[in-house]
């Protein structure tokens, strides 16, 4: 699990603080309308490896 305190917490901070402005987040305004929501599907053609799963829970902890 991705220590609260870590160097990762604040780049989180930094993302969505950037994301927070009175502009909201110009890239996904740029390719979404204001109340469009998008989904996506992951397909793997092939067993794999999947990097990065520490750090899914801390993201929407934050965002939540």
């Amino acid at each position: 699990m991705i220590d609260a305190n870590s160097s990762f917490t604040s780049f989180l901070h930094q993302a969505f603080n950037e994301d927070g402005s009175d502009l909201g987040d110009v890239t996904s305004l740029g390719i979404f309308g204001k109340h469009q929501q998008a989904k996506a599907l992951w397909l793997a053609k092939e067993d794999g490896v999947f990097s990065g799963a520490q750090y899914i829970a801390p993201i929407f902890q934050f965002v939540d």
